[in-house]
């Protein structure tokens, strides 16, 4: 080869690894789970102005995140304020006790997955007296709306219910659509009671030693639908508090793999009283159940049904606003001090005993335990160029 033809060759060589070298760039993110103890199906939170500040030129729409085998990952986009701007990237992982996990973030012409099929499903339901119903692979809820409200031989509320289900597949629209949810076909079935209860996780005001809760809710909207994590948010009417009157907007969130929702409600008052309380309620069965109170959570294992076994509920709330736990005659309460901006952020989910998940109350206690552990513990997160 002459010595020109062989200068060409190094330069276009050359060029080409640049190129690859160019096209590859981006960053580095390290997860560290510093607790002694296997998180599963953790999601990982990236901020959007973050990644902005660090690689200028990023063009969210081709973004990859790959493992440390060269695997991609499946990654979401969150823009709940729904102005067209995502705020945040997350992705899921598993990590083991004090376990250090290294993913690149980069850029790619074909990002992803084409179209990955969701772990996770929130919608309305109109179908069905205005129910709002939400699920990932591992549990489904539903809550109550205006149309069940204005419906006078049926009692509800603000109360969450759930429906157990022992598949990681989505079932919402399949038992809405056979109208027969109160029936294990071998999927899982409603039979969790609630009405106009606080059933799994639902949340009140707290105030002369009474709960006082809204109703129905009145409007909704889906900020988020998969692949990892549903967001929705639910707006209720104003209702009375003694002299006083107060509306809430609560929005649940729940990640795929997990048995908890994370739920924020807002609390808006006519006229701002002073050391206000809240209280996060779990419906009290009649029978032998078992319960957990411990500082910040309570976990609860219902009496067994005759032919559908336990259901588990536990509810978390933020150790700095934790008050008191309570039993009144039909639910366990966690007490809290609403802060100054009215509002609180818990967590509240089930389980259920059919499942592969849970055999017993241990386990459920076991897992109640340490999730709220988890969240005094977030997994660390670094990024490096």
């Amino acid at each position: 080869m002459s010595t020109l033809k062989s200068l060409f060759f190094f330069f276009v060589v050359l060029s080409v690894m640049t190129g690859c070298r160019n096209s590859n760039s981006g960053l580095t993110v390290t997860v560290t789970n510093e607790l002694d103890v296997e998180r599963k199906s953790e999601t990982i939170s990236l901020q959007v102005e973050k990644l902005e500040q660090l690689l200028p030129d990023i063009n969210l729409d081709k973004i990859s995140i790959i493992d440390s085998k060269d695997n991609p990952v499946l990654t979401q986009l969150l823009d709940l304020d729904q102005n067209e701007l995502a705020e945040e990237l997350i992705f899921q992982t598993d990590l083991a006790a004090f376990a250090t996990k290294s993913f690149t973030l980069k850029m790619s012409a074909q990002p992803g997955q084409n179209e990955p099929q969701s772990k996770v499903f929130a919608r309305f339901v109109p179908e069905r007296k205005d129910d709002f119903a939400w699920e990932n692979d591992r549990i489904e809820f539903r809550t109550y709306g205006p149309a069940l409200q204005n419906t006078p031989d049926e009692k509800s509320g603000s109360g969450i219910d759930v429906w157990v289900k022992n598949v990681d597949h989505l079932v919402i629209n399949k038992r809405y659509a056979g109208n027969d949810y109160h029936t294990d076909h071998g999927e899982g079935l409603d039979y969790y009671k609630v009405g106009p209860a606080r059933g799994c996780g639902g949340v009140g005001i707290w105030q002369d030693g009474e709960l006082k809760v809204s109703k129905n809710f009145t409007s909704w909207k889906v900020l988020a639908n998969g692949p990892i994590r549903a967001v929705i948010k639910l707006t209720y009417a104003p209702w009375s508090l003694n002299r006083n009157s107060v509306s809430e907007v609560k929005i649940i969130s729940i990640d795929a793999g997990s048995f908890m929702n994370k739920i924020e409600s807002v609390f808006k008052f006519k006229q701002q009283p002073n050391n206000i309380q809240y209280a996060v309620g779990i419906s009290k069965r009649k029978g032998k159940g078992k319960s957990l109170i411990k500082d910040n959570f309570i976990s609860y294992w219902e009496p067994p049904h005759v032919k559908h076994g336990s259901t588990g509920c536990g509810i978390i709330l933020d150790p700095n606003q934790m008050s008191e736990s309570l039993q009144i005659k039909d639910h366990f309460l966690a007490i809290g001090n609403l802060p100054a901006d009215n509002k609180t952020v818990y967590y509240a989910g089930a389980g259920w005993e059919k499942s592969k998940y849970f055999s017993g109350s241990d386990d459920w206690d076991a897992y109640v335990r340490k999730y709220a552990q988890c969240l005094n513990s977030p997994v660390k997160i670094e990024l490096s160029k």
